[in-house]
């Protein structure tokens, strides 16, 4: 079960990623795109990639980049301990860059060496669970894993007791969506893969103003 939980955390994680792919690839290439992917990061062009938000710029507090792009910062002293004047190359500890938590991440992987990081603000994607009509044929094996949010997921225990001196098997059911705010979804596919989020060409803007879609995208070596 524990491992069907992680199962279900890296898909809605896939997700999330194609979901950024996808956006930034067309429909915020010319807005919310710092391509600087002939070099390393350095923190003038960090505070470039932030300022594509003009005067909302402090709302973006996250960083996620790949541990590639995350230890250049700590290299070159952009990333400092959380709450102290002290560097994170001396401190050992990746703290903060320009007021942004920094976080690794490694499934951010590498398209012909360059590194794709995201600056992004409390709230800037959403997600939602399903909460999906109970199994009626099997009841007595099925344990629903609620909120008070609603149904997260549904697991089903199928006990085959002739097979191989007998099989136990754990079926998981989980209905998601991952979604930025101010964009939208354009393709009519009722349930999209993760090709289809990461696609360009499915995704426009929604939002009236530039600095209501609070991702940014940073292209570095």
């Amino acid at each position: 079960a524990i491992q069907l939980g992680t199962v279900l955390a890296k898909e809605v994680q896939y997700a999330t990623i194609a979901v950024l792919t996808g956006i930034t690839t067309t429909a915020l290439l010319g807005s919310h795109v710092l391509d600087d992917s002939s070099n390393t990061i350095s923190e003038s062009k960090l505070l470039e990639a932030k300022l594509k938000l003009g005067d909302r710029a402090d709302d973006l507090r996250t960083f996620l980049g790949n541990s590639k792009v995350t230890g250049d910062m700590l290299t070159k002293k952009i990333a400092i301990e959380a709450g102290a004047n002290v560097n994170a190359f001396e401190s050992g500890m990746v703290g903060r860059a320009l007021g942004m938590n920094v976080y690794s991440e490694d499934a951010f992987t590498a398209n012909s060496g360059v590194y794709s990081s995201y600056l992004v603000a409390p709230g800037a994607i959403g997600y939602k669970f399903r909460n999906r009509p109970q199994q009626s044929y099997s009841s007595a094996n099925v344990v629903r894993i609620q909120t008070p949010n609603g149904l997260i997921a549904e697991f089903e225990v199928s006990r085959s007791p002739l097979d191989s001196g007998g099989v136990d098997n754990l079926i998981m059911r989980s209905s998601f969506i991952v979604h930025p705010a101010g964009m939208q979804f354009t393709d009519a596919t009722a349930n999209p893969s993760d090709t289809d989020l990461a696609t360009g060409s499915n995704w426009t803007k929604a939002a009236s103003d530039n600095k209501l879609i609070k991702v940014v995208q940073y292209k570095s070596l």
